[in-house]
């Protein structure tokens, strides 16, 4: 079992609002989630995970990264 499944049957099991532990739990991949996935999280940027936007991320880590690290 991954790591992902293993967490998401812990959580059933000691979630305190008492879910049912047979509560189906569905594996989904990156940018191939169903619409009843979505549907829970209000605006969806199918675009948030592209490579454009996950470079555009680094280089902003990367440069507040390197800023911190420059003495004046």
């Amino acid at each position: 079992m991954k790591d992902a499944e293993r967490i998401a049957y812990d959580y059933l099991r000691a979630d305190p609002s008492h879910r049912d532990p047979d509560t189906p739990i569905i594996k989904t991949k990156q940018m191939h989630e169903p619409i009843h996935f979505i549907g829970f999280f209000g605006p969806w940027d199918r675009n948030y995970w592209t490579v454009k936007n996950l470079l555009n991320l680094n280089n902003f880590f990367f440069i507040n990264y390197i800023s911190d690290k420059i003495i004046l």
